[in-house]
């Protein structure tokens, strides 16, 4: 638990402790996991993601990434833990759920150390993180900081105690694990964890001390732990959103989750360190609901470090309502009074249409960095949209907005083409199309397990269908539109499975099917092709797909 790093730290342990051979469950912010195998993908970082990996028959070894909000709406999902680590306590979150300083945080996130029985895990460097020794019955307590003289440390180990430190060995910055006495056991060296940037990432330094006093707490061997680190790389797979470098482009482009003044202050301290020989550009928003002083301390972080500031909602989902406005205006003002000059600052309220104005200014030699939402899904519109843009010709960042084939020769004319997301003809949908097939749902979850009562729902609230349904039926209005458009292509997302298979698959909350005799209902509509790209193709397995 803590403000930053959570996720990090969480992946890492779960890094080493698949080395020591155990099939290892994590929940973090991220999703669900059974080693790489994805159980959910959205934030799981409390009660839901937990309960779905401690529940599971194959977990060996239980990671759980333990959120302040969490705790505050749903409580904690274990009585006891072996290892409970708490990284740090700073100014983020305040004024939520009746907890309005930091002391009243640290008993907040207190709870989960009060819950370990092996070993509790503690940054030596947060005064705050140091005080919960006392309210631990923990058989070891173990702390890490980068500095082997820190006074904290000193006096623990003077004390018989136990820590995890960065010192001097062979010449190379280590971490090292260091005992009452004189006792010092070299784990790995800084510069060969890859998520450390040879030390550069200093934030990720705390988050390796901190995995490996939790490995030392659960008494891993010191090889394990160094292997583990040392295969744990920074990227989209193993850390979404986190200094992910996506490259395709002529330029820099880096992805990250800092959100709060403490993790811009770690951000900005990284970039700084990097050799920049253009423009820095910074694509970025921030929460709503944040307060105007929280919003100011989070400009004084960035002011000064970029050449350009592209202001923006938060996430892609936000409406354009008042408090997003709020917030924009609070930033900007924010960077103004910090002696950010007005023409350094573009608003473009727009998440999506941000992103693509930062592509489209970065030049070969320039840094873009885009901020993304921390937990959830919030992140994947950013990234993908940043991946779908990297067209390239020679040294040339090919423009997205390509202009219309009939400015590129006499010979060429427009191509009009129709394009559909998301056609989901199953379920509901299926059953009230000429040729019904199987009702039966899987949808444990809202208690439904049959698709006609989506049918009975649906003729509730806006009266009873009309008898007479062609396969037309479904599309409403659209079809003499298009027509009318007369589209040379047309194209859709097949949202489901066109099958007959009942083999639905394992642990999926939705299932989507549609009878393969309505297949009409696409040949009517005139659809050239289907993309399949989804996550409802595989809903009834191999054979289904």
């Amino acid at each position: 638990t803590g403000t930053n790093g959570k996720t990090t730290t969480s992946r890492m342990i779960a890094g080493i402790l698949k080395e020591s051979g155990l099939k290892v469950g994590l929940s973090c912010s991220d999703g669900s996991y059974l080693d790489d195998e994805i159980l959910v993908q959205t934030d799981e970082a409390g009660v839901l993601g937990a309960n779905e990996v401690l529940s599971h028959t194959s977990t060996e070894a239980a990671v759980l990434e333990t959120a302040r909000g969490g705790m505050a709406h749903t409580g904690i999902a274990f009585e006891r833990i072996d290892v409970g680590v708490c990284l740090n306590i700073a100014e983020d979150h305040l004024g939520y759920h009746g907890i309005d300083t930091l002391d009243q945080m640290a008993v907040h996130k207190r709870q989960v150390i009060e819950r370990a029985t092996r070993a509790a895990v503690l940054n030596a460097e947060d005064p705050r993180c140091v005080a919960m020794r006392d309210h631990t019955d923990a058989k070891k307590l173990i702390l890490f900081a980068r500095d082997a003289g820190h006074t904290e440390v000193v006096s623990h180990l003077e004390n018989d105690g136990c820590a995890v430190v960065v010192d001097v060995y062979k010449n190379k910055p280590t971490i090292v694990i260091k005992a009452s006495g004189t006792v010092t056991q070299p784990v790995i060296a800084v510069a060969d964890i890859p998520a450390t940037g040879d030390g550069a990432v200093v934030h990720n330094v705390h988050n390796a001390l901190a995995a490996v006093g939790i490995a030392q707490g659960l008494g891993i061997p010191v090889e394990h732990i160094a292997r583990g680190l040392a295969k744990f790389v920074m990227g989209i797979n193993t850390t979404p959103g986190r200094l992910n470098e996506i490259s395709g482009f002529p330029f820099e482009v880096l992805v990250d989750a800092a959100h709060n003044p403490h993790g811009m202050r770690s951000l900005v301290s990284y970039l700084d360190q990097r050799n920049v020989t253009g423009k820095k550009i910074l694509v970025i928003g921030v929460r709503k609901f944040f307060s105007d002083e929280t919003i100011h301390r989070c400009t004084a972080e960035l002011a000064g470090h970029f050449d350009l500031y592209i202001l923006r909602n938060y996430r892609p989902s936000d409406p354009k309502g008042p408090e997003e406005n709020r917030a924009l205006k609070s930033l900007e003002d924010g960077l103004l009074m910090h002696g950010v000059p007005h023409q350094d600052i573009i608003v473009k309220q727009d998440v999506l249409a941000a992103v693509d104005l930062g592509i489209e200014i970065a030049e070969k030699g320039d840094l873009l960095v885009v901020q993304v939402a921390a937990g959830g899904n919030h992140k994947w519109p950013l990234i993908d949209r940043i991946k779908d843009s990297r067209h390239r010709a020679g040294e040339d960042l090919v423009n997205a907005r390509a202009k219309p084939l009939s400015e590129s020769g006499s010979s060429d004319r427009d191509i009009k083409l129709l394009l559909c997301g998301d056609v989901m003809l199953g379920r509901g949908i299926d059953q009230v199309l000429p040729n019904p097939g199987d009702p039966t749902l899987h949808e444990s979850w809202r208690k439904i397990y049959d698709a006609r009562e989506f049918v009975t729902r649906a003729q509730q609230k806006n009266g009873s269908l009309v008898k007479d349904r062609g396969f037309a039926y479904v599309w409403g209005d659209v079809l003499p539109e298009a027509e009318a458009f007369a589209p040379d292509l047309r194209l859709v997302n097949l949202e489901t499975a066109i099958t007959i298979n009942d083999s639905a698959w394992p642990r999926k909350p939705i299932h989507y099917r549609m009878n393969p005799q309505n297949i009409e209902v696409l040949k009517i509509a005139g659809i050239d092709a289907c993309a399949l790209a989804n996550n409802h193709v595989m809903d009834w397995g191999a054979a289904g797909l």
